[in-house]
């Protein structure tokens, strides 16, 4: 399984969205389920799927499906 489709999977489970709601323009702002309270949560189950750990200004940034996605890849190489 890709990374995207591992974290899309993630993203729509999180968010309770069908997986094909989950698209690189998917946002805290284009969905009503993405509150902060979901954010957090996803940005913990992101943490825990992938091991890697965001700090406070990525945790603050990362409020979109294209930049979590790229953001989890960079991490995922290292």
């Amino acid at each position: 399984m890709t990374i995207r489709l591992k974290l899309a999977d993630l993203v729509a489970a999180t968010l309770e969205l069908p997986v094909e709601q989950v698209h690189d323009r998917l946002s805290s702002d284009t969905s009503e389920s993405w509150d902060s309270v979901h954010h957090l949560m996803l940005i913990l189950a992101v943490e825990d799927a992938f091991g890697i750990h965001f700090d406070e200004a990525e945790l603050l940034s990362l409020t979109n499906f294209r930049d979590l996605l790229a953001t989890v890849e960079t991490r995922a190489a290292r």
